[in-house]
């Protein structure tokens, strides 16, 4: 079969690698689509785990093959993976922290080579412990490029629930690249008033039509008044921070009001260190949080809203690439370059 390989920083190779062959309790299924995550670009631009790899885990596709012992599923079922599932026993699943759990950190999805998504390929090996718990059938009327975005949206999910705002809460999101519009249509849905920070102004059109009730760019004064002309003077209740970028973590903590939360969501490399002032952790009790993967045990009812509403999720795919071009994919991603949102490839 065909693969994207990691090879070298900055470049994916696209070569012949041998079929995995499924194992007691796996599945074979055949890639239709997978989306170019954001963390994949920074592990391909920035050499963050040694070569070779094969990534990609928003996975959609066809069951191929299916191994000895493997009941409820048959050659043809069309489905959605994950690629981390929590063992629901240990200590950080019984205190709810399953992204800590180390069954959690085994990746189950595998093209070749170390673990790594495998979705960048012909066909990805689903391992025994995610077909129990981290594969979903696909109805009828969702389409694979839909059903490519259940992983990303359970992990905004997560966070949503992490966050903890009830309804008619005012909750700025700042950063509307792909992850940012999930979480605005997510709290939106929650019954959020929700107001979209982003510095593109496409983008900012574009958070209306997912549900922010007001856009605005990062530098403007108006961000800051109409924060505060929703909140009778307070500041949002909350913020979430869709980016990794330090200066959007310091405008959060500006949104909020006094005993507000912050939620970082895009900061997933270590090794980062962010000023915060410690008046504001303290006398203003502003909490800073972070979330983390998916909620397993959200993944029902997050797949419901993603079937239920699978044509509207579909307006943030915008590029769908061959195999031949995944350099190309992963450039469109890592640079918003051709108005990209979620670019995804096809091999």
């Amino acid at each position: 079969m065909k693969a994207a390989v990691y090879r070298r920083p900055g470049l994916l190779s696209v070569e012949r690698v041998p079929v995995p062959v499924p194992a007691d309790g796996e599945v074979l299924v055949r890639v239709a689509r997978c989306g170019v995550c954001h963390t994949d670009v920074k592990k391909i631009q920035h050499d963050l785990q040694p070569a070779p790899r094969i990534y990609g885990h928003e996975i959609s596709g066809t069951i191929a093959e299916i191994g000895p012992g493997v009941g409820a599923w048959s050659v043809g079922d069309r489905v959605a993976l994950l690629h981390h599932v929590p063992c629901g026993q240990c200590h950080y699943c019984r205190h709810g922290s399953s992204a800590q759990c180390d069954s959690y950190r085994r990746t189950g999805t595998t093209a070749g080579f170390e673990a790594a998504g495998g979705g960048f390929s012909q066909f990805v090996l689903a391992r025994d412990w995610i077909v129990r718990g981290g594969m979903v059938r696909l109805p009828v009327h969702v389409g694979m490029d839909e059903a490519a975005l259940l992983e990303p949206l359970t992990t905004c999910a997560k966070a949503v629930s992490r966050l903890g705002t009830p309804a008619g809460s005012v909750v700025a999101v700042v950063g509307q690249g792909p992850i940012g519009l999930m979480l605005t249509a997510l709290l939106k849905a929650c019954g959020c008033v929700v107001l979209a920070i982003e510095p593109d102004a496409v983008r900012r059109g574009i958070s209306l039509a997912f549900g922010a009730d007001a856009a605005f760019a990062p530098d403007d004064p108006d961000a800051a008044d109409g924060v505060s002309r929703a909140t009778d003077g307070r500041g949002a209740d909350a913020a979430v921070v869709a980016t990794a970028d330090h200066e959007a973590i310091a405008l959060a903590m500006r949104l909020v009001r006094s005993g507000g939360r912050v939620l970082l969501f895009g900061s997933t490399q270590r090794a980062d260190p962010v000023r915060l002032d410690a008046g504001d952790v303290c006398v203003r009790e502003i909490d800073v949080i972070g979330s983390y993967g998916s909620d397993i045990g959200r993944l029902g009812e997050t797949a419901e809203l993603l079937f239920g509403r699978a044509s509207e999720w579909r307006r943030l795919v915008t590029h769908v690439l061959p195999l031949a071009d995944v350099n190309s994919a992963i450039d469109l991603a890592a640079t918003r370059r051709d108005g990209s949102l979620r670019v995804l490839i096809a091999p």
